[in-house]
């Protein structure tokens, strides 16, 4: 009988096929959950939905499935490794393997998903904060702990726990070589992440002392309160000599003889064309009255003849073409005759210049 040969059939297939068919496909439940999981599933939860350790591994040796950072992707889609989905992906990671240990997101994919961008963010280590009795091992996460007193963190959909931008940059700040931290600070200050004042009550209530990167983070600190901005003075001058821009003297000390002799000093100085450079670095203009005291600086520097052009430390990183291009027609437009005084016709008075030491 036709219906007896085809039970027959199924009967005599041998196990170990049938096995394998029911390992290539993904249960709808483990499909749903992943949606609502940012695409990740546990083992455990595989498992509590019909697809044990035998069929994991197969599906992850057949490619059918992926595993990101100690959970499953079971999907033949390529998961994203960059930008904000990779960050999200990142979280959900970490909320599934430890936010029942009370796990919070931080480093490179809590500033993503806050919108914060920094030189290099991809490559930053995703960081994990855990209690201190807690343990829990996620793979390419690095796990730090908390100060004595954690802020509290942000809460996304799903109970996803996400370090405060501040704080999870500070987390970070210590990971990273001294130059790209050095980009960092400046970053930071460039997008009004904090200013002074908060970074020294954060680090206060953070209690770094003897925590790692504490000598680093006290010294970005520091270059704060000091106004300090070599990181900007170093990749101008670089930018200078890549292109041949000569005559320029760094921390050009000018006094004024028209403002009786009053001393001031530029960042970049052309003393024979008369030319200055002005960089807003991180530090740069943190409270009212420091903004006060430069318009006055600028407007005597600008009645004594000078020309200044003002750059951020975004315009010598992103637009240095235009940079250059701007100095270099200010330099032709001096060179020409611009450099005469339009009120009176006439050239102005010298300044004398001197070498800052």
């Amino acid at each position: 009988m036709p219906g007896h040969h085809r039970a027959e059939s199924l009967v005599t297939r041998k196990p170990s096929e049938t096995a394998g068919l029911r390992r290539l496909h993904t249960p709808f439940d483990v499909s749903a959950l992943a949606e609502s999981q940012g695409g990740l599933v546990t083992r455990r939860q595989a498992l509590r939905h019909g697809v044990d350790c035998r069929a994991v591994g197969h599906r992850l040796a057949l490619g059918l499935w992926k595993e990101i950072r100690g959970c499953l992707w079971p999907s033949t889609d390529t998961p994203p490794k960059e930008g904000r989905a990779a960050a999200e992906l990142a979280a959900w990671a970490i909320h599934l393997s430890g936010g029942s240990r009370g796990a919070i997101t931080s480093g490179s994919a809590a500033l993503t998903l806050m919108g914060i961008t920094m030189p290099e963010l991809d490559s930053a280590p995703v960081l994990c904060l855990l209690p201190v009795t807690t343990r829990c091992r996620i793979p390419g996460v690095t796990v730090i702990r908390p100060p004595p007193s954690p802020a509290k963190p942000l809460v996304f959909e799903g109970g996803r726990r996400i370090r405060r931008p501040l704080d999870a940059f500070l987390d970070t700040l210590p990971l990273l070589h001294d130059g790209l931290a050095r980009e960092w600070v400046d970053a930071a200050m460039q997008q009004r992440l904090f200013k002074v004042d908060d970074l020294h009550d954060h680090v206060h209530h953070r209690g770094t002392r003897g925590r790692a990167g504490s000598t680093l983070i006290g010294q970005c600190l520091a270059q704060f309160q000091a106004g300090t901005q070599s990181e900007l003075e170093r990749i101008t001058a670089k930018l200078l000599s890549r292109h041949r821009i000569k005559g320029w003297t760094p921390n050009l000390e000018v006094r004024l003889k028209r403002l009786g002799d009053r001393t001031v000093r530029l960042d970049f100085g052309h003393s024979m064309l008369r030319i200055g450079l002005e960089l807003d670095g991180y530090a740069h203009h943190v409270s009212g009255r420091a903004f006060a005291n430069d318009r006055d600086r600028q407007n005597a520097i600008l009645a004594d003849g000078w020309h200044l052009l003002r750059y951020t430390y975004a315009h010598i990183r992103d637009e240095a073409p235009r940079v250059v291009a701007e100095i270099r027609a200010a330099m032709r437009d001096r060179a020409g005759g611009g450099a005469a005084d339009p009120a009176r016709g006439r050239a102005p008075p010298h300044s004398t210049p001197s070498q800052a030491k």
